[in-house]
Formats: structure tokens, sequence, C-alpha cells
């Protein structure tokens, strides 16, 4: 086995894609992330295990100071990599990825930097093949527009911090997101619950950040706005998939009863007594 490492994400590319894209939906974040990278980069550190000219395990950090998002890897890739990392005297924040995998990487980091390594978040993978469309509440399913910025950014900001999560800059986050038609919005007289899809990476869409303010919740509207998103997602000839809190389970009822099925268990786990965030890619999901 050998190690590359590189900064660089049209190397990442060249390198990781096929290797990714072989199990499209297990890493669907990772390939979503690269997608995004590509036309809008950010710094990246990106270490890449391979066997005989063969990819068989990555670890990708981006921003810097976040966590690293790993694939499936055996315990021996693991080390391999956390040995690397603490090597170059980088101080991960912590490490999110499959169950398994994430739980190797963890204790491979602990025995190397005798520091105390903590699981902050327990998530499950679900795809949608099939979308149960709920009894729909009144209103309508649009995109957010610049007018809705103020309330998004206000959404955003309250889904991070109901998370125990930091997105850097909310508002500029939000304006991205508006400018890229991400934000969906269900709205009756006024928006009540909104929701995040990703572009198209590999034909694969995630569903992210789905929150719906305390007042506006128990009347359907969050399961209106993902099962309309799953739709449209499906009949675009596209997967869909999303992360749902274990330790929610409402969450986990409602995408349930909309069609989703389990795929994987993921764990993240944080390093030390430093904090980690996702931002608006985390795992959480407020209905």
């Amino acid at each position: 086995m050998r190690l590359e490492f590189t900064s660089d994400w049209h190397r990442t590319d060249e390198i990781a894609r096929a290797f990714l894209e072989s199990s499209p939906i297990r890493n669907a974040v990772l390939i979503t992330l690269l997608h995004a990278r590509l036309t809008r980069p950010e710094p990246v550190r990106c270490w890449i295990a391979q066997d005989s000219g063969r990819t068989i395990g990555l670890a990708l950090q981006s921003p810097l100071n976040d966590s690293a998002l790993i694939t499936k890897m055996n315990r021996r890739v693991a080390r391999m990599i956390v040995q690397e990392i603490h090597g170059s005297g980088i101080a991960l924040p912590g490490v999110l990825g499959d169950a398994g995998s994430a739980a190797s990487f963890a204790a491979e980091w602990a025995e190397v930097t005798k520091v105390p390594v903590l699981v902050t978040r327990t998530s499950r993978l679900y795809e949608v093949r099939r979308v149960r469309e709920p009894r729909m509440p009144e209103g309508r399913f649009r995109q957010a527009t610049a007018d809705d910025h103020a309330l998004a950014t206000e959404w955003a900001g309250n889904f991070a911090s109901e998370g125990g999560e930091e997105i850097a800059d909310v508002a500029a986050t939000v304006e991205r997101l508006i400018t890229e038609r991400k934000i969906w919005l269900w709205e009756t007289d006024v928006p009540v619950s909104m929701c995040v899809g990703s572009a198209p990476a590999a034909g694969i869409v995630v569903v992210q950040a789905v929150y719906t303010p305390s007042t506006s919740r128990n009347f359907g509207y969050a399961g209106a706005c993902v099962a309309t998103l799953s739709q449209r997602t499906l009949s675009q000839n596209n997967r869909c998939v999303l992360y749902a809190d274990i330790a929610n389970p409402i969450s986990n009822a409602l995408y349930r009863r909309l069609g989703y099925e389990p795929v994987f268990e993921a764990l993240a786990f944080s390093f030390g007594s430093q904090h980690m965030s996702h931002g608006m890619d985390a795992s959480r999901h407020r209905t």
C-alpha cells in the first residue's frame, strides 16, 4: 500500500472519482463535496490510500478547520492515514464516516495522539426509490428567492444552533444557496418550512437542512417539503438520499413514512476539546 497526499481538487478528482462513484450512495456526501469544490474551490487536504494502483480509501478535509470526511476503510488503511496526518503535525478536529470506519479511525487517532475521542453524532443514511406522498397540507412548494434571504438566514442559523453546530458565515452561505437555486420552501400565506437540495453529482441529490420553526411544526409542512423535493429529484432521473440523526425519532419516522429506506449508519467523532462542524452539510434535520 501507498498513501498520496494532495491539496489540489483536480488531482483528487483524477485519483478518486472512479473509486467514489463505484459506491455512489455510500459516498454521496464526498461526491457532492468534490463536485461543488471543482467549480467553487476552497483549501483542501486529501489523503488517498492505494494498493497496486487501485484506490482503497481516502480522508478529505475541507475547509481546513473541519473534521475529516472518510470513505469506508479497514483498520489498516485507517492506521496508515492517521499516522500520516499526525506525523504531518495536523490536529484534526474530528472525523465523520460510516460507523465501522469512523470508529476505527477514531480509535487509531486516540492511540497515536493520546487525546480523548467522543461520539458527537449518530446518523443514518436513507435513500428513497419511490416516494409515498403524505397527506398534503395547504400551501405550495417553491424555490427560495432573494426576497427570502433574511428568513432563510434566520432559519439556517437556528438549524445549526439547535444541532450544536456552527456555520461560519450564515448569510453568505444562504445567499450562495439561493443563487444556486438549492433552497426550497413550503409556504401557506408565508413560508413555513425549508429544505436544501444539492446539485446532482454522479446522478445523486442529497437533501439537507430540513427545518421548520417551532410555531409551524406538527402540521405536515416538513413532510410535504421533503416529499415534493424527493419526487422532483426522482422524476429528473436522479437518486435521492438524506441523513437523519438517529437520536431524533420524529425525523426518522417521517422519512420512513415517505418511503426512505436505511442504507447504513454513520458516526461523527470529535477529537480532544475541539468542536466539530459541517454547517449546512450537517446530517441533523429539524422538522
